[in-house]
């Protein structure tokens, strides 16, 4: 075989190769992940959220973030304070007074998430209520971060 040959059928082998991982990536079935998907889109589309209620629902959401993203600044401000007070003696009362801030702004996030899937389910109409109780079974995995992969 010549060398012209040899190359030629390279080509068309690194071709069929191509178009074959080109197909199957296109094919192969969809596994739906947190990742893929915003999690307010996946929420709505399991709700079946209308136009108006998808309007209200990202106004909440938006409001909810920006209420959250402000307790998270105290929280690390908090945690830097503590940190600080590593190694240095007779820091124990104020150890103990930022543990409890913590825990209060903790609290505090927990509430607040509580209430926004309240305001979440009011949005509901009547059709949709048992489709939100379903989601709410789901709320613990929903939001937890994705497991890492499991050792062959």
């Amino acid at each position: 075989m010549s060398k012209r040959r040899v190359f030629i059928l390279a080509v068309v082998l690194l071709a069929m190769m191509n178009i074959v991982f080109i197909v199957f990536h296109f094919l192969r079935p969809k596994h739906p992940m947190m990742g893929d998907m915003n999690k307010m889109e996946m929420l709505s589309k399991e709700l079946d959220f209308d136009k108006s209620q998808r309007k209200s629902y990202k106004k909440l959401v938006i409001s909810h973030q920006g209420q959250v993203k402000k307790l998270r600044k105290k929280q690390v401000a908090i945690k830097n304070a503590l940190y600080k007070t590593i190694g240095e003696e007779g820091q124990e009362s104020n150890r103990a007074e930022r543990m409890e801030r913590l825990s209060g702004i903790n609290d505090e996030i927990e509430f607040m998430n509580l209430e926004h899937f309240d305001d979440i389910r009011k949005l509901c109409s009547e059709d949709q209520i048992p489709k939100f109780k379903k989601f709410r079974s789901k709320l613990e995995t929903f939001f937890s971060p994705p497991k890492p992969p499991m050792k062959k």
